[in-house]
């Protein structure tokens, strides 16, 4: 369909648009050399659309190039300084580059932006109703996990607090579980924190599903042995559909 629209456009803003579109198809398919050739083919223009010029700098991270994501994050920047998803991504180009400093300062640019734009009318969980659904999740982990929560608070907050990103942590983790088990004592769990703004920026899912894959995901980070212990993997397997959703 998008091949058929192209033979009909003559803006290069609209061209722009819809090869992203095709770009994006590509690389969800797993086609990345189509992906690359396909978003090649993108007028060389600066744009005076932020949203474009940022969906080009995000295709281009996803595709590995650090050089152009980066000047196209920069000019969608430029074009709108409150493209909380270009600082965003900008974040974790220089988290990318190792340059640290570069990747607290956007990220919490982005934190900032996000905490002062209105919420989504999708979002139809209280604060109560999120945590009755981290319990529930909890409920839901494999009992050797679940036993680590034991006890825990649950904290329902909107996003990470700015002193937590400025100690590198991404602003947009759906959740941080904080331990407190002191050497040699069994893993163990004292609070769970839930973002709530970023929950809401995942779409429709069923939070409960959502959560305790997230859970597990983030103990087995807090606690390697776990991992090792059922030999799954303590990566955050999370980012990429994040970031997916993030440019919706």
């Amino acid at each position: 369909m998008i091949d058929q629209a192209i033979e009909w456009i003559e803006d290069d803003e609209e061209l722009a648009d819809a090869l992203l579109l095709k770009a994006e198809a590509l690389w969800g398919k797993g086609q990345r050399e189509k992906a690359l050739a396909t978003l090649r083919g993108i007028p060389q223009k600066h744009f005076e659309n932020s949203g474009i010029e940022f969906a080009i700098g995000r295709l281009w991270f996803e595709l590995g190039d650090l050089d152009k994501a980066e000047h196209h994050l920069k000019r969608a920047i430029e074009l709108a300084p409150e493209n909380s998803d270009a600082h965003y991504f900008l974040g974790l180009c220089y988290e990318q580059r190792k340059d640290r400093m570069g990747m607290i300062l956007e990220f919490l640019k982005a934190r900032e932006i996000d905490l002062n734009t209105p919420s989504g009318s999708r979002f139809w969980l209280s604060p109560r109703d999120l945590e009755e659904r981290t319990r529930e999740a909890i409920r839901k982990l494999p009992p050797q996990l679940a036993k680590v929560l034991d006890g825990a608070l649950v904290i329902v907050v909107d996003l990470p607090g700015a002193e937590v990103v400025a100690e590198g942590v991404d602003p947009r983790i759906p959740l941080m579980v904080d331990g407190i088990s002191e050497d040699g004592e069994a893993p163990r769990v004292g609070r769970v924190f839930i973002y709530r703004r970023n929950i809401e920026r995942i779409g429709p899912t069923d939070e409960s599903d959502f959560l305790a894959q997230a859970l597990m995901e983030e103990i087995r980070a807090v606690f390697p042995e776990l991992s090792q212990s059922d030999g799954k993997a303590g990566d955050n397997q999370l980012m990429p559909y994040l970031q997916e959703k993030s440019g919706d």
